[in-house]
């Protein structure tokens, strides 16, 4: 009995050493050490600024905050659900603070996720290489690649979606209701990190809706839900949770600084032909290049098309999840468009319709051609081979590329320069002035300390340093020296405190502030 155990688990054992072959290819043993850096460095620190304030400041979990200072005179704001964040700094505490053990957590929800999503697939099509190659098909985008050793929380809300649709899978096939509440509770947490992953939540949605009107039923034997009063309870649980949340984060950021974060839409129709154009032009010719070869990317849509022009011959469900799927997709990308260039962590839950894609194609052929369906696994092993060959040129140039030149530039001795401030008398309570920065948090969580930069402001004008020193600026922190010859800035350099590498500090505790804006008037 145990011999038969252990052979059943070897190829679930075989899938997450490949998970781990993969990691190794990818260099994410040196990459989970790194400080935040490379592409979206800005929204890295974000979420690193957050993690940072739970682990040094007594704040409760529905205090979020971050170092930038803003109108109110505190770092009081809100974006994603904190969970992970009030999580890792609690972690913090008792380990010291290590970002490590941040991606470390990321990318173990990640593992997970495809663990979940290896085991569906197992049950599903009761062969063991299509239930390895899909997951890591999934592991070869060079974006889901990025992030799934990173901070944001894209990552963990598709890991969670994953997870949800072992445990639907479960319902499906049982219609036990503990099963339902497990998918929603999941799609729940996965909608409170990133809005995006509800598509798979308003996919499920809408199946229980169709089935309760009478309008089609998604199974022959019996309709997929068979009990209104029971099963429309999970549905309902998810929408108040998200509203509630919704509702307390408004407040929450109005009652303080709601300019930090992307709220609301960037639809398309509010852009000129030009700017469309450009979008469209970026997206084109980079962005979405990033999400996985062009080749591949061709072969999922021509799969998907295939799978909608055979409706009879295709798995219902499948069939309407390919379809409602890339509804919502495409909606997304018209309420973003302004954002998708540029943001390529916007697109990870919408990977989602490309998983369905490819899971309704393999359970096509098992459906109509079960005598080739074994062998026609290896077309995908020789795709997922030139996948890794790409995503691992992608992250290299990602590391050692021209996206590393902000941070190069800008912001690594930052992390450092800590020791010094301390020698020179400034703790970390004391407000600072960092330039040339126009992340919100960047240099001011390598360094941790409160203040601002020069984000959503106009450092090249004398009022903005009057403005920050009469709202407790200490310290003027400039990484470029090109600046310090600027007209300017010439009263607020007199001071000198010193120099760390590529860092000059100065006082600003002894200007005359009545004087300059005498004189600036």
């Amino acid at each position: 009995m145990k011999t038969k155990n252990i052979i059943s688990r070897i190829p679930t054992i075989i899938f997450l050493l490949l998970l781990l072959v993969l990691s190794y290819i990818y260099d994410f043993q040196k990459i989970i050490v790194k400080e935040p850096q490379s592409i979206h460095l800005w929204r890295q620190c974000d979420c690193l600024s957050f993690a940072q304030n739970y682990y040094k400041e007594n704040i409760g979990f529905f205090e979020p905050e971050v170092h930038q200072i803003g109108v109110h005179g505190n770092g009081k704001t809100v974006s994603d659900f904190p969970l992970i964040y009030y999580l890792v700094g609690k972690t913090w505490r008792i380990t010291g603070q290590h970002e490590y053990i941040f991606r470390g957590l990321v990318l173990l929800l990640f593992f997970t996720g495809l663990y979940f999503l290896h085991r569906t697939l197992i049950q599903l099509f009761q062969n063991k290489i299509w239930a390895i190659v899909i997951p890591l098909i999934l592991f070869t985008s060079p974006v889901l690649v990025y992030y799934s050793n990173n901070f944001l929380m894209n990552v963990p809300a598709f890991s969670l979606v994953l997870i949800a649709w072992y445990f639907f899978f479960r319902f499906y096939k049982t219609s036990q209701i503990k099963w339902l509440w497990v998918t929603m509770g999941l799609l729940t947490f996965a909608g409170l990190f990133k809005t995006t992953a509800l598509l798979s939540y308003f996919a499920l949605l809408g199946v229980f809706i169709i089935e309760n009107l009478k309008i089609y039923q998604f199974r022959k034997s019996k309709p997929v839900f068979t009990d209104l009063k029971k099963e429309i309870f999970p549905f309902i649980m998810v929408i108040l949770l998200i509203v509630a949340w919704v509702t307390f984060a408004v407040k929450y950021n109005d009652a303080n600084n709601r300019g930090f974060f992307l709220v609301g839409i960037r639809p398309i129709w509010q852009m000129d032909s030009a700017a469309i154009s450009k979008t469209f032009h970026d997206i084109r010719t980079y962005w979405i290049m990033q999400n996985f070869p062009k080749y591949f990317q061709i072969i999922v849509v021509a799969l998907w098309l295939a799978m909608l022009v055979l409706p009879r011959r295709n798995n219902r469900f499948f069939y309407y999840l390919n379809l409602v799927l890339a509804i919502g997709v495409i909606s997304y990308l018209l309420l973003f468009y302004q954002v998708i260039a540029g943001h390529d962590y916007y697109w990870i839950n919408l990977y989602i319709l490309l998983l369905m894609t490819l899971v309704s194609f393999a359970y096509f052929i098992k459906k109509n051609f079960p005598k080739i369906f074994p062998w026609s696994s290896l077309v995908f092993v020789v795709l997922l081979v030139f996948n890794i060959i790409y995503c691992d040129k992608k992250i290299d140039l990602r590391y050692h590329g021209s996206n590393m030149n902000y941070y190069n530039m800008y912001l690594k001795n930052y992390s450092s320069i800590k020791n010094f401030n301390r020698e020179h008398g400034i703790t970390r309570d004391d407000l600072v002035i960092s330039l040339p920065e126009g992340t919100i948090n960047g240099s001011l969580y390598l360094m941790d300390q409160k203040g601002w930069t020069s984000y959503g402001a106009d450092h090249e004008n004398q009022k903005y340093y009057i403005d920050r020193i009469q709202r407790g600026a200490k310290y003027l922190f400039v990484s470029d020296s090109t600046l310090l010859e600027q007209d300017y800035i010439q009263p607020f350099i007199q001071d000198k405190i010193g120099k760390f590498k590529s860092i000059e500090v100065f006082d600003l505790r002894k200007i005359d502030i009545e004087k300059l804006q005498t004189d600036s008037n």
